[in-house]
């Protein structure tokens, strides 16, 4: 299921000797599950066997392992972004770039996509127009008004505000 143990100091994979791991046997008998799903008792569950429903006392993530998905999250994103609009990483200074980034974060990379003209007023580095194209989309007029409108402060003036 698991294949072989890793051991991290060396970085050499050692065979197993006939037994199975504990997370081997976790792993067969909970599933494996990439999505949240109601376990047998309808408690929300993910991963393997992993209870986070608020109604079960103790059940959750610690901050750490939020903190663990959270920094994947943001390389997977800038990974993306880079990706797809290259100029983002030699054209656009931290700030701007951290902008379009948390945009990803929040739409996905599809759907931040959809926000051509924006895209290139950025490219253009017409940051008013970027910012009023951010500024003209459902995103900040229904999803996250308050949000949109702390970015779009942000691409004009080029600084982030910490309140």
């Amino acid at each position: 299921l698991l294949g072989r143990v890793e051991d991290r100091r060396h970085r050499t994979r050692l065979p197993h000797v006939g037994r199975m791991t504990l997370q081997e046997l976790l792993v067969r008998e909970e599933e494996l599950r990439l999505t949240a799903y109601p376990d047998s008792k309808g408690y929300l569950t993910i991963g393997v066997g992993r209870c986070i429903d608020k109604r079960v006392p103790g059940a959750g993530l610690s901050r750490l392992e939020v903190l663990y998905l959270l920094n994947n999250d943001v390389a997977h994103v800038k990974r993306e972004l880079a990706a797809e609009l290259p100029f983002t990483v030699t054209l656009l200074d931290e700030t701007r770039r951290t902008i379009l980034e948390a945009m990803v974060f929040q739409l996905g990379l599809p759907h931040f996509l959809g926000f051509h003209h924006m895209i290139s007023a950025v490219q253009a580095q017409d940051w008013d127009t970027a910012a009023d194209e951010m500024l003209d989309s459902d995103w900040a007029r229904i999803d996250s008004p308050a949000r949109a409108q702390r970015m779009a402060d942000a691409m004009r003036s080029g600084k982030l505000s910490e309140d």
